[in-house]
C-alpha cells in the first residue's frame, strides 16, 4: 500500500484508526544502550536497505552476523536453531524460513543502518514487493555454489521496477562447489548485472578467506580491472586513470564507486561466508560506504511525489493488527518529522489518522521514541 501523508492541524477529537510505529519479539535481548542513539544519527549517516534472495541463500543468517558484528546481540543466532533474532514467528522458527518481512535499527561505526529482511520463498513475493517502497537500496545474496535461482531474478525484477542500487553478495564462498566466475557470467546473462568485484577468494571450503582488490599491487589484473571497468562508466575518473593514475587515491575510488552504485550503472560484488562470520564486517562497511543515504535517493516513484508536493511526506507500507496494541503501521518518513498526538492525512481514504505512539522497530522489539525524522523507518 502506497500513502501519502500531509501534515495537517489537530484532530478535533475525532474517533479515529491509531497510526503508530511498529517494530515486531526477540529471543535474545537487544543491546538498548548500543541503539540508544540511534535516532539522533544525521540523515547523511542513515542507509535504508533491504535484504533480497532466493531461499535458503543465506539471508537470515547474514542479518544475524551483521546484528553480532554490530554489537546488538551477544550471540548470533541460528536458523536452525531457531532461535534468530528476525525469524520471530513461530512459523518462520519452526519451518526454519522467512515469512514476514521484519525491521531493525542498529549502528555501524558512526553509521544507522535500518534493515529489512524479507522472505525468499516466492510464495511471498508480495511482501517482498511491498517491503521495497521503504528501501533506499538492497543487497542481493546469491548462494556461490547455485548461482542465480529462480527467486533471485523475481526480486531482481523488483529492485529494477523501484530503481533501487545494489550490493551483490557471494555467500557459502566455503561451500564445495562455489564458484564466483559462474555467479559472475550468470549475473550478467541472465539478470543484466554489471558487477564490480571488489574481493577476490583464497582458498577453499575450511582454508576460504577473501582479500580486496586494492590490497593487492598496482599491477595486478583484478585491480586493474575494477579501475578500467570505472574508467568506462565515468568520464573524470578515465581522464585521471590514463592522465593521472598517481592522483586516484582510495577517496577518489571509493566516491566513483559509489555513485556509479547510486546511478545504477554497476554493483559493487563481495564474498564471504556468513555462518563462518567471514566477509560480514566488509560487507557491512560497503554498505556504508557505496549505498546512498536519504539524501541522495533517486527514486522516480519517490522524487514525483515529493515534487508534487509541500510539508510531510511519508509511506506506509505494511500495517500488521496487534490483538493488544491495534495496528501498528511501518511508516518510511521521506519529508518532516512525526509525533505522538500528530494529525496526519491518509490520502488513499481520504481521512485524518491520529499518532498514538511512535516506535522504532527493533525485529520484535519495540521502543518508544519521542519523534521519528526525515529518512526514519519507523
Amino acid at each position: 500500500m502506497l500513502l501519502r501523508l500531509i501534515r495537517c492541524g489537530q484532530f478535533a477529537g475525532r474517533s479515529c484508526t491509531p497510526l503508530q510505529c511498529l517494530r515486531p519479539s526477540v529471543r535474545h535481548k537487544s543491546n538498548f544502550k548500543t541503539l540508544s542513539a540511534l535516532s539522533q544519527t544525521a540523515e547523511a549517516k542513515v542507509r535504508n536497505i533491504g535484504i533480497l534472495a532466493h531461499i535458503d541463500a543465506g539471508k537470515t543468517t547474514t542479518t544475524e552476523r551483521m546484528l553480532f558484528e554490530a554489537g546488538v546481540t551477544r550471540r548470533a543466532g541460528s536458523v536452525d536453531s531457531g532461535d534468530t533474532v528476525m525469524d520471530f514467528l513461530p512459523q518462520e522458527r519452526e519451518r526454519g524460513i522467512t515469512i514476514a518481512s521484519a525491521c531493525i535499527s542498529f549502528p555501524w561505526k558512526d553509521f544507522r543502518i535500518n534493515l529489512i529482511d524479507t522472505p525468499g520463498h516466492v510464495d511471498f513475493t508480495v511482501e517482498v514487493e511491498r517491503s521495497l517502497l521503504a528501501m533506499d537500496a538492497v543487497v542481493i545474496i546469491l548462494d556461490a555454489a547455485k548461482g542465480v535461482q529462480a527467486q533471485t531474478q523475481t526480486v531482481w525484477r523488483q529492485a529494477v521496477k523501484f530503481g533501487l542500487p545494489s550490493i551483490i553478495y557471494l555467500n557459502k564462498m566455503d561451500k564445495p562447489g562455489a564458484n564466483v566466475e559462474k555467479c559472475l557470467l550468470q549475473l550478467k546473462t541472465k539478470l543484466g548485472v554489471h558487477p564490480l568485484p571488489l574481493q577476490i577468494p583464497r582458498g577453499e571450503t575450511k582454508t576460504f578467506s577473501i582479500l580486496d582488490v586494492f590490497a593487492e599491487p598496482e599491477k595486478s589484473p583484478s585491480r586493474l580491472a575494477v579501475l578500467e571497468a570505472l574508467a568506462d562508466e565515468d568520464d573524470a575518473f578515465a581522464d585521471l586513470f590514463l592522465n593521472d593514475p598517481s592522483s586516484l587515491d582510495a577517496a577518489t575510488i571509493d566516491s566513483t564507486i559509489r555513485q556509479c552504485c547510486i546511478d545504477r550503472r554497476l554493483s559493487p560484488l563481495l564474498i564471504g561466508s556468513s555462518i563462518r562470520n567471514i566477509g560480514v564486517s566488509q560487507l557491512l562497511d560497503a554498505i556504508t560506504r557505496y549505498l546512498p543515504d536519504p539524501l541522495a535517493t533517486t527514486r522516480p516513484v519517490v522524487s514525483e511525489r515529493l515534487a508534487a508536493s509541500t510539508g510531510f511526506y511519508g509511506m506506509a507500507f505494511k500495517n500488521v493488527h496487534d490483538k493488544q496494541k491495534g495496528l501498528l503501521t511501518f511508516l518510511r518518513l521521506y519529508r518532516g518529522s512525526v509525533r505522538p498526538g500528530m494529525s496526519l492525512w491518509n490520502v488513499n481514504k481520504n481521512q485524518k489518522e491520529r499518532v498514538v505512539k511512535v516506535m522504532e522497530a527493533y525485529a520484535d522489539e519495540l521502543k518508544e521514541i519521542p519523534e521519528a525524522t526525515e529518512g526514519a523507518i519507523a
